[in-house]
């Protein structure tokens, strides 16, 4: 089954009980608003997806004020990305409904977010961080979304070419009070960040912080142990480097892959 096909069972499940409780208002008030977008929201989960598409921009024409106006853009982006495989157009329609949509934060940020991946996706990338950028006004965020969103934002000026900046963002996250995963997580990145700017020293700390953290999860344990080995070896220092590896395999469910590290180490020092 392909991922569109998947994407979209998923999203018919979830609005079932939306689509139930919606055909039973329309029996006992007979309100003709709800009739409409239940019509296309029907359409819409059995796979009809032209029908649906036709039905929920018909909803927008005719009722500019209405209270399903955000499930109808968001409906018609699921269409026009994963059927129609226009993200131009998708983009488009979910900063439509940003236009005229001041509803809740969770709802604004989960378009926004939408919207900056796609734009990053096309490599408009001062077009995403502006999208980035309106999500982190949002007070509201989840401390967890918040780190999210400020790495995906790295990660686009990064692919700008904009390491100044990519850089800022994660110092910036990093000396913000967070959750322990979280800070670990972000030591991480920023370690990583930094060894790509080739910035040694102070890549150096940061992977040695996560890696020794015991309470750190194992899978960011085992990435900084990675990098941090690799920095090694390009430092020389072969012995340590080899200790860190050996240690990965009580971290890391894949002893080939340190096989191979260690096999590497060893062919390169001689």
């Amino acid at each position: 089954m392909s991922f569109q096909r998947r994407f979209l069972i998923g999203i018919a499940f979830a609005g079932l009980s939306l689509l139930l409780l919606g055909q039973a208002g329309c029996r006992e008030k007979g309100d003709v608003e709800t009739s409409s977008v239940v019509a296309a929201r029907s359409a819409f989960i059995e796979g009809e997806y032209l029908r649906a598409e036709e039905g929920y921009e018909t909803y927008l024409q005719s009722y500019p004020n209405g209270k399903y106006r955000l499930e109808a853009w968001e409906r018609l982006a699921d269409i026009s990305q994963y059927v129609r495989n226009a993200p131009a157009k998708t983009i488009k329609l979910l900063e439509s409904s940003l236009l005229e949509y001041g509803g809740d934060p969770e709802s604004v940020s989960r378009i926004l977010l939408r919207a900056a991946r796609m734009r990053t996706a096309l490599k408009e990338y001062d077009k995403a961080s502006g999208l980035y950028a309106k999500l982190l006004e949002i007070a509201a965020l989840p401390q967890a979304l918040r780190v999210d969103i400020v790495l995906e934002y790295a990660h686009s000026r990064l692919e700008a070419h904009d390491e100044a900046r990519a850089l800022a963002l994660v110092q910036q996250a990093a000396a913000t009070p967070l959750a322990p995963e979280l800070a670990a997580r972000v030591s991480l990145e920023l370690g990583l960040l930094r060894l790509r700017l080739g910035q040694q020293l102070e890549a150096e700390s940061l992977l040695r912080e996560v890696y020794a953290k015991t309470d750190s999860p194992q899978a960011l344990r085992a990435r900084a142990g990675f990098a941090l080995a690799s920095l090694l070896q390009e430092k020389r220092e072969t012995g340590e480097a080899v200790k860190i590896l050996e240690s990965l395999r009580t971290l890391y469910p894949n002893p080939q892959v340190i096989e191979e590290q260690l096999k590497a180490l060893e062919s390169n020092s001689k």
